[in-house]
């Protein structure tokens, strides 16, 4: 039972190290990663998710995508928030999810 556990934690802990978040774009559903995935593992995700993928194998990778503008602050605003510390070379997976 503990090898099982270890693998399941080391699994979350290797996904987790290079998955910074998603959000949508448009009908586009946008990974943003701190590293690229190699073709192998790419043409692995694109296999195992074809059947939710429309059009069926659109997965690809690109350099980031714009950041969004900032919202304006309101003038009662006393704090601010910092800004991302994300890296905007990370690498995106994207695919339109039907």
């Amino acid at each position: 039972m503990d090898r099982q556990r270890d693998r399941g934690r080391n699994e979350i802990a290797k996904f987790y190290s290079n998955f910074h978040s998603y959000r949508f774009v448009g009908p586009y559903l946008v990974i943003r990663l701190q590293r690229a995935l190699s073709e192998k593992k790419l043409d692995h995700l694109r296999q195992e998710f074809l059947s939710i993928i429309d059009p069926p194998g659109e997965m690809f990778q690109r350099d980031a995508l714009p950041r969004k503008p900032a919202k304006p602050k309101s003038p009662t605003s006393r704090a601010s928030a910092s800004p991302s510390t994300a890296s905007t070379s990370a690498s995106c997976a994207s695919s339109s999810i039907g």
